[in-house]
């Protein structure tokens, strides 16, 4: 049976503000805070505002999209 089409990215128009929060959701970064009780993401921030420019002005972020398909044997 051939593979229905999907689209492969999702995508939103976010400011900084938003990408900031979003990232602070990983639960890779809240392990790394619990285990060293520091937020690797201050590190960062002034690369990323430098980068970004005008912290109001949005961004199309993207996130590729996978599926994990089986058929369940009766």
């Amino acid at each position: 049976m051939p593979w229905p089409e999907f689209e492969r990215w999702m995508s939103a128009d976010w400011d900084l503000s938003q990408l900031f929060g979003y990232l602070q959701t990983w639960s890779a970064l809240k392990q790394y805070q619990k285990n060293r009780s520091h937020n690797p993401l201050e590190d960062m921030a002034n690369r990323l505002v430098e980068a970004w420019g005008e912290p109001a002005d949005t961004r199309q972020i993207n996130w590729p999209l996978s599926l994990s398909v089986w058929k369940k044997t009766a």
